[in-house]
């Protein structure tokens, strides 16, 4: 159960007001993988350009999901602390 506990220590790190921290690494992290995600659909190119953009976009696609479930755990007054948008909002 590895995206329950990830989602357990995200919680805990709201909570222990680290959420600035929290939002700036999966800033980061995601920022990355998005450039390496963009090199190699740029290297594909004739036929196998659109395969490999929707393969690309369907996994981006499930890992926001996944990623989307730990901010609805946080409590509200979470994102007043952070100076953040509340992702309800």
């Amino acid at each position: 159960m590895p995206t329950l506990c990830a989602s357990r220590n995200a919680y805990n790190m709201v909570l222990n007001k680290f959420g600035q921290r929290l939002y700036s690494g999966l800033t980061a992290t995601v920022t990355q993988h998005l450039r390496g995600v963009a090199q190699i659909v740029d290297q594909a190119h004739g036929a196998a350009f659109l395969p490999e953009l929707r393969t690309r976009w369907q996994g981006h696609n499930k890992s926001m999901q996944m990623i989307g479930c730990a901010p609805l755990l946080s409590p509200p007054p979470a994102t007043r602390h952070s100076h953040t948008a509340a992702l309800l909002d």
